[in-house]
């Protein structure tokens, strides 16, 4: 696995150097330009479903399909994490922040399917 690459970015470098205050007030700033989401059925089923259904176990998620890493044979899941792993830090997901809707939701600006 390769190093954790710097943070260069400066804008993450000045909220990071925030202190509590300064955070708050920039959570409220933040907060207040997102303005009030329009409440609809939509909004209802998705709060209703909460938490997410996620796999008890760790595993791969492709596109749609999830693959328990426990059924894979021991050396393909082996050969398959070292190759994922090479050039990635692995995600550590818990509770519906583990569930493969809510990752896809949140990865799904990435072009590269890989990443």
């Amino acid at each position: 696995m390769r190093d954790w690459p710097p943070i260069t970015e400066p804008e993450l470098l000045v909220r990071l150097a925030l202190d509590d205050a300064q955070f708050r007030a920039l959570a409220r700033k933040y907060a207040g330009i997102w303005g009030v989401r329009e409440y609809g059925p939509t909004v209802l089923e998705r709060a209703l479903s909460y938490p997410w259904k996620r796999p008890a176990r760790s595993y791969l998620l492709r596109g749609d399909a999830v693959e328990l890493l426990t059924d894979l044979k021991p050396e393909e899941r082996k050969l398959t994490v070292e190759a994922l792993a090479r050039e990635r830090h692995p995600i550590v997901a818990f509770g519906s922040n583990a569930a493969p809707v809510t990752l896809k939701r949140k990865f799904a600006h990435f072009s590269d399917e890989v990443d």
